[in-house]
């Protein structure tokens, strides 16, 4: 076989490879955006997330196979591009993918340090290689998700100067980046868009991705029409010079660095313990005794949708029964009555704790102002809403109703009185 034969097949199956990773990065993006949207307990919900960790292995797999192709074969610049926009292209990709190799790994340890079994779809569960530990999951739950967060900031990047690339030169996001990832990179960024827009209901999400596609198409045209002939130019473009590699990779590198620092500036989570804690055994995540008795409501207006969309999400940050772990937020049983920072083993923020110190109970006036408000009740604590706050008077009671009954004991129940 001739060395220029060799080539074209290697190139093919590099290609071939690209798009495999592609779709396979698409399907599990899906399931990543499905799974917190199902509840907890539900058997779906775990079937996702055997699907989850058997794609993200799969994706490991191709990913690693991809970047070692890429580092023996080094595949040629696109056609009809700047050197500077061939750079960029190729750049992107390789630390696009990068992050993507590395996001499993710590997907992994986050599991194994929950105390989760890795069940690989429905093929068969890996052995359990970490105890449990809420320090390393903590951290390792912080980079996995931070790890996310800067691809996503480099898929937007990317989508953005695809389009750029395809006004400017005729050269797109299926042609300016190697095989798939511009593909992958749009998708993604529809998925975020939407994921974004759709924490309380699916219609705002539906309807965010809808423009989104009209904006990708209306470029499309554009580009069409300028460059309806082809591209600009039909050449291979030389290597980009070192200011131009300086700075896409610097640029690269602020959105990788600002992706980082999303879990915190979004969820308020830190990647190990910081603040203030009530020291206990290490197997006392909740508060032992119950101070208070509490109304509780059969049903109040609103509690139905509710319970399907905000408590939802209370729940994908916080436990409510007694002897289970801490999540991003404390666990709740028994918080009724309870001076706030004081649920023994979670680190709180220095404004939680001091607030419990200044005479802070959780009682429904509190409550109340806390989801209206977390910032303005408590400046500079941790709490952050990815909902937002609660607006509405009606939803909050019905939260706090519902939170009664799945935090409190029965025996300190009591029912409203006629008035009420």
């Amino acid at each position: 076989m001739s060395e220029a034969v060799e080539r074209h097949s290697g190139t093919r199956a590099t290609s071939a490879l690209g798009w495999a990773v592609a779709l396979l990065y698409s399907a599990h993006a899906v399931l990543t955006v499905q799974m917190p949207r199902v509840e907890k307990t539900s058997a779906l919900r775990e079937t996702l997330r055997s699907w989850h960790y058997l794609i993200g292995l799969v994706l490991f797999v191709l990913l690693a196979w991809l970047l070692w192709r890429w580092y023996r074969d080094h595949p040629a610049r696109p056609v009809g591009l700047s050197p500077a926009g061939a750079n960029f292209g190729r750049q992107a990709a390789l630390v696009g993918w990068a992050l993507l190799l590395v996001m499993p790994l710590f997907g992994l340890l986050q599991a194994w340090t929950e105390g989760l079994v890795v069940r690989l779809g429905p093929l068969f569960a890996l052995p359990t290689l970490l105890e449990e530990s809420h320090v390393g999951w903590m951290f390792s739950g912080y980079m996995h998700s931070a790890l996310g967060f800067s691809a996503t900031l480099l898929f937007f990047l990317t989508t953005v100067g695809g389009g750029w690339l395809w006004l400017r030169h005729g050269v797109g996001l299926l042609r300016a980046f190697p095989a798939g990832f511009g593909f992958l990179a749009w998708f993604a960024s529809l998925l975020a868009i939407y994921a974004v827009n759709s924490f309380r209901e699916p219609q705002p999400g539906l309807v965010a991705a809808g423009i989104f596609i009209g904006l990708t198409a209306l470029v499309a045209v554009t580009g069409w029409l300028i460059h309806r002939r082809g591209p600009s130019s039909r050449s291979v473009p030389p290597p980009a010079g070192m200011p131009a590699r300086a700075a896409s990779g610097t640029l690269l590198a602020v959105f990788v660095g600002l992706g980082l620092y999303m879990p915190y500036q979004m969820f308020g989570v830190t990647p190990w313990p910081m603040g203030e804690v009530v020291e206990a055994p290490a197997d006392m995540t909740w508060h032992q005794s119950v101070v208070t008795t509490v109304t509780v409501h059969p049903g109040l207006p609103g509690e139905a949708a509710a319970m399907e969309s905000t408590y939802r999400w209370c729940r994908f940050c916080h436990t409510v029964d007694p002897g289970q772990r801490h999540l991003a937020g404390p666990n709740l049983h028994a918080i009724f009555g309870q001076q706030a920072g004081t649920v023994p083993n979670f680190w709180y923020s220095t404004a939680m704790a001091e607030a419990g110190r200044q005479g802070l109970v959780w009682d429904d006036e509190a409550m109340d102002a806390f989801l209206a408000d977390p910032q303005k009740f408590i400046p500079g604590n941790r709490m952050i809403m990815s909902i937002g706050p609660v607006r509405s008077a009606e939803e909050r009671a019905a939260v706090i109703n519902i939170l009664k009954r799945e935090t409190m004991p029965e025996a300190y129940w009591t029912p409203p009185s006629p008035a009420e």
